[in-house]
């Protein structure tokens, strides 16, 4: 309560940030009708387009290019006139987007290739950020001031710097946060986190579905399963999380479970309610649907979207590099927001074939190949697919199976049926897959160079 009454109005007033006032409109604007929420929407998009065509350099060149203004967008069917933003466009031009303003902060993600997106946030732009963050915790009936077990990287994780280090161990007890770093994470810091959870009883735990999902297998492993004084929640980020480890989190923790899909760019993007369905947030995001020829669709295509709060750094019709569908509906949860239906992962995760031919591995192996794999057979808990060239693939599979050559041959017999016999395949039965630097576990390591392809 002191932090939610005395801390945290004192930090967003010096930062210059309205968070409460929009945390109170977010609120009432998450009830609104479907009607409702496209007015509101559209004015938001109107008022991020006019802002962008009048500030940014790019955004001005590129309607004048196009002959176009503003004004000239009056429905959503016209959203299609203004060339999409892939991220190679967003790095090239990175300079001439971004809104020259003082007091911004520089928010960096991995791009195509590991190339960089540095994008700017102004103080609003924060304001928003966590506004949304709070409503969705909210649903879980949490408070801002609840403590949270973070398992996500450290700042010295990703850069050094001692400053950065101090500076973020403050922030985490200004906001009751304990944060444990899922890199290279080992037997006594995962007994630690359980006890934490069993002792401490922190509200509610956040991270990479990948370091949730091996805290569930550690736990299930020692036999301590999570049941007194369940977390209300636990909230997946960062990741695909798939059926089966879901399974096994609910399993141990006996609790819901909720998806969270966002991105450093944009912000929040869609959440999970306590219904299982993925709201869009309607009031930060425009989300268009399109096919591979850049036509809108009702069926699974590219996600395009419109950051509506994002000043400093204006992203519109930005292609974020992932599948997916939209329905318009009213959830049991008596919310009208969008729901994002069949995500299904980075359409920039594709391998690359010797005839040239790309292929959204990923998803395929997900959803195609091992959906068929015979029920007994279904003990693959986690993969890694790594391609060093175009005619070689390699499959990490962690899995205790007994019966493993016979997952290996049908695997690879079914691979075959999409890729040929031009790429030669090679599975291993790993212990363990390592997450990268930053503690995130990447399903595909490509080392071909993707940006000219």
């Amino acid at each position: 309560m002191f932090r939610r009454k005395i801390v945290y109005p004192i930090v967003f007033k010096l930062k210059n940030q309205p968070v409460f006032s929009i945390l109170e409109e977010l609120e009432n604007t998450q009830w609104y009708s479907r009607e409702e929420l496209k007015k509101y929407q559209w004015k938001k998009f109107k008022q991020i387009l006019n802002h962008s065509y009048n500030h940014s350099k790019y955004y001005n060149n590129l309607f004048k290019k196009n002959k176009l203004n503003p004004d000239d967008i009056k429905t959503l069917q016209d959203i299609s006139r203004i060339p999409i933003l892939t991220k190679s466009d967003f790095v090239k031009n990175s300079s001439d987007i971004q809104i020259a303003q003082k007091n911004v902060s520089v928010w960096r993600t991995s791009g195509i290739s590991g190339s960089q997106i540095m994008c700017y946030k102004n103080s609003i732009d924060r304001a928003y950020w966590y506004a949304f963050k709070y409503r969705y915790f909210r649903w879980f009936d949490i408070n801002m001031d609840d403590q949270l077990l973070l398992l996500w990287r450290r700042v010295n994780e990703a850069s050094k710097g001692h400053i950065s280090r101090v500076k973020e161990i403050f922030i985490d007890y200004l906001l009751n946060i304990k944060r444990i770093s899922p890199v290279n994470i080992h037997p006594e810091e995962l007994d630690r986190v359980l006890s934490l959870l069993c002792n401490n009883s922190p509200t509610f735990l956040r991270g990479y579905a990948s370091a949730i999902y091996s805290l569930a297998k550690y736990a299930l492993q020692k036999n301590k399963l999570i049941y007194p004084n369940p977390i209300k929640v636990i909230i997946s980020t960062g990741e695909m999380l798939f059926h089966n480890q879901r399974k096994i989190i609910n399993k141990v923790f006996n609790t819901p479970i909720s998806n969270e899909y966002g991105a450093n760019e944009c912000g929040l993007i869609a959440t999970e309610c306590k219904e299982g369905q993925m709201h869009i947030q309607d009031e930060n995001v425009l989300v268009e649907i399109v096919n591979e020829d850049g036509f809108h669709t009702v069926k699974t295509g590219r996600i395009i979207l419109t950051a509506l709060n994002s000043f400093a750094t204006p992203f519109i019709r930005y292609e974020i590099g992932d599948t997916g569908s939209v329905e318009n509906i009213k959830c049991e949860c008596g919310r009208c927001l969008s729901v994002l239906k069949s995500i299904e992962g980075r359409v920039f995760d594709f391998i690359v074939l010797p005839d040239g031919r790309r292929l959204s591995i990923v998803g395929i192996f997900v959803f195609e190949i091992l959906t068929k794999l015979p029920r007994e057979l279904q003990k693959i808990d986690n993969f890694q697919i790594i391609q060093n060239s175009d005619d070689e693939l390699l499959f990490k599979l962690l899995s205790q199976s007994k019966k493993f050559s016979i997952i290996k041959k049908f695997i690879k017999k079914e691979i075959k049926r999409y890729i040929g016999d031009s790429v030669k395949i090679e599975i291993q039965q790993v212990s363990k897959i390592q997450p990268d630097k930053n503690g995130k576990q990447k399903l595909l390591i490509s080392n071909i160079n993707k940006t000219n392809l």
